[in-house]
């Protein structure tokens, strides 16, 4: 089998996406799974991505199991307390009411929410690493926190 990608090049991503997993909270075995899963997908779909847009597919992804892996493993009050603080000011004891509204969030709204709060990227770094143009991110990213807090407030009507 002929690789469509360089491997150092591989080599370089993977080592990266395991500092960026660690960052972001996992273990680094965690991180070393995570990351051995998406180049295996790499690997499995080296035909359809094309190689400028391999780093930012292959964070997604390793982003998007590390946050199922976050969520099958309960860790649930972690989550809340690295994120909810920075993301609104909220007065609430009870952390199961942020985390179930953070479920309600596409995907595309919780990575650009930890990009910009937990990770402190500027939108010009968003952009870089997502391919995707500022203004648009800057759009979503405010959509996000709207949609966030509007799930907050409904979930403290339903419990009143």
């Amino acid at each position: 089998m002929k690789l469509r990608y360089d491997e150092s090049y591989l080599l370089i991503l993977t080592k990266r996406l395991i500092g960026y997993l660690i960052k972001c909270g996992a273990t680094p075995s965690d991180a070393q799974d995570i990351t051995q899963d998406t180049l295996i997908k790499v690997l499995e779909i080296e035909d359809v991505i094309e190689p400028d847009a391999l780093q930012p597919w292959m964070f997604r992804i390793g982003l998007n199991q590390y946050l199922d892996l976050y969520r099958t493993t309960k860790r649930r009050s972690q989550i809340i307390e690295a994120f909810g603080q920075t993301l609104l000011p909220i007065t609430t004891e009870n952390y199961d009411e942020l985390y179930q509204a953070w479920e309600y969030l596409t995907f595309e709204q919780r990575l650009l929410l930890l990009m910009k709060y937990d990770e402190k990227l500027s939108l010009a770094e968003m952009a870089f690493r997502l391919n995707r143009p500022e203004a648009s991110l800057k759009t979503e990213l405010y959509r996000a926190r709207k949609a966030l807090k509007k799930e907050i407030e409904k979930g403290a009507q339903n419990h009143e």
